[in-house]
């Protein structure tokens, strides 16, 4: 299409908009009026927000002191979302503000689809592009708003200490187990070495003093108990060799299942913060939506631009008419 049929094109619009605009403004105020009426009737919303940074998961142990300003990377900011999303936490907000009243929501069979929905519209839960992670809440009313914001933020640790704490009470579980099982294993060796040594079993440098002891003794009734002594200790001194090595490397692992023990029962019942709060959520000092002149603008412009089309469209249709008859 070359410029001078773009200029006619254009000017025929321009006519047509200029002979037709009667209906046009018509239908335009008529959108202005029934835009601003709705504007007016919509509730007013407050948006409130809490931006935080996790931390970095590492840091959640008692020899981590130096990760523990560590802020998180995508990794932790996801996880963070992924239980600020969850389930839990979102049942624990709808019953505390009781949200099913307070969307009237009706009940039935998609109550709770109705529910989420509302809940997800309202409340929103987004990474930022510095990586952090931000809760925004929308409500009718602007404490509320805050309020809602602030409990999310602290239910994440909640939720996050509750799973590391249930986590932490299975290794506890297993740990004693291991300790107890090892205690009376050592138990056992100690009463097998406590029974050689009354029995007169040694070995090692005790062994080689025996023996000494034996060349240099006159006394016949010493030398057959020293006699019986080394018999019984060439008999079962490896035994006795054995078991003390045993007992020496099992109080080594039961030192350390005691120190692994000792950090999962901390872990069990420490409550940790896993997050850096930028700031707290406040009351707005001003709605948020709706936007009136927004919503004004947007309807009368639309219902113009629909005016036309339509117009334009019932045009064709005359003249087609016009031209089969």
């Amino acid at each position: 299409m070359s410029n001078t049929d773009l200029e006619k094109s254009s000017l025929d619009l321009i006519e047509f908009i200029w002979v037709n605009k009667k209906p046009i403004v018509v239908l335009t105020i008529i959108a202005v009026i029934i835009s601003v009426v709705y504007s007016l009737v919509i509730p007013v919303k407050y948006r409130s927000q809490v931006i935080l940074y996790p931390v970095f998961t590492n840091s959640v142990s008692l020899n981590g002191a130096e990760q523990i300003a560590m802020f998180g990377q995508e990794f932790e900011s996801e996880q963070m979302m992924q239980i600020l999303q969850s389930a839990p936490v979102r049942d624990k907000i709808i019953a505390k503000y009781n949200l099913k009243d307070r969307y009237k929501i009706p009940s039935g069979n998609m109550e709770k689809e109705l529910l989420l929905l509302n809940y997800e519209e309202h409340i929103s839960i987004s990474r930022t592009k510095y990586g952090s992670v931000q809760i925004q809440v929308l409500d009718r009313n602007q404490d509320t708003a805050a309020l809602i914001a602030n409990d999310i933020a602290v239910l994440h640790d909640e939720a996050k200490n509750k799973m590391i704490q249930e986590r932490a009470r299975v290794g506890v579980n297993i740990l004693s187990e291991q300790v107890n099982s090892l205690k009376n294993r050592m138990q056992s060796m100690t009463d097998s070495v406590t029974a050689l040594e009354n029995a007169g079993v040694v070995a090692g440098v005790v062994k080689a003093a025996l023996i000494e002891s034996m060349g240099q003794t006159t006394d016949s009734k010493l030398r057959t108990q020293l006699a019986d002594m080394l018999e019984e200790s060439n008999a079962n001194g490896r035994t006795l060799v054995t078991l003390s090595e045993k007992l020496e490397l099992d109080a080594v692992r039961l030192s350390k299942y005691n120190l692994a023990l000792e950090e999962m029962v901390a872990l069990s019942q420490t409550e940790f913060i896993h997050q850096f709060k930028v700031e707290d959520a406040v009351a707005a000092s001003g709605k948020a939506y709706p936007v009136r002149w927004l919503i004004v603008l947007t309807g009368t412009a639309s219902t113009a631009i629909l005016s036309i089309i339509l117009l334009l469209f019932l045009n064709k249709i005359k003249g087609i008419r016009q031209k089969v008859v």
